[in-house]
């Protein structure tokens, strides 16, 4: 018979458990593994100090105390994909299957945490544009990123303010340049 692993401490039942913890025991980069978010799998989460971010109870959840800043953020989900058909705005650590016959923009997470990004699995021969959100791609400025390759699995990892995003394959993404002041 198998052994059971018990994280101890880090390990909540669920989201109601997750903002239940007491204010002061909270602080930033705290994580927490819930073991049965929203669709009834398990997430990571960690506590951001400084997030403001809007509470959804599944990727952002706020404390009971409905503090004005401090969040804790979904990181990570444990084997779950995200089918997405539209433009998206993407959670740190998401994994992303753009299924669609137009072009869709997948813009990146407000507030990145050094570390993650998101992988994209792309279904079709449509472009992906990537915003950046006003961060670095490699060291340099951009407005977005754009896909090249169809039918490919690559991610993007979020580094940090000075270098910004890499990529995890480079010939999924091009930088498209910053736009001159006024043009479009």
């Amino acid at each position: 018979m198998g052994t059971q692993m018990t994280l101890a401490g880090y390990q909540v039942a669920d989201i109601a458990a997750l903002k239940a913890i007491a204010p002061q025991t909270r602080f930033d980069g705290q994580s927490r593994m819930v073991v049965t978010d929203p669709q009834g799998k398990a997430g990571w989460y960690i506590y951001r100090a400084a997030s403001t971010n809007t509470a959804d109870d599944d990727w952002v959840v706020i404390g009971n105390d409905n503090p004005v800043a401090g969040r804790y953020e979904r990181v990570q989900n444990l084997e779950q994909w995200t089918v997405v058909t539209a433009d998206h705005q993407a959670r740190n650590g998401e994994k992303i299957i753009v299924n669609s016959s137009a072009p869709v923009a997948i813009t990146l997470p407000a507030v990145p945490i050094p570390g993650l990004g998101i992988t994209l699995a792309s279904t079709g021969t449509n472009p992906i544009a990537i915003n950046l959100g006003g961060r670095n791609y490699k060291g340099m400025t951009g407005d977005r990123l754009s896909s090249v390759t169809a039918n490919t699995i690559a991610g993007i990892v979020y580094v940090s303010t000075t270098y910004g995003y890499m990529p995890t394959a480079d010939s999924f993404f091009t930088l498209v340049a910053t736009a001159p002041a006024g043009g479009s």
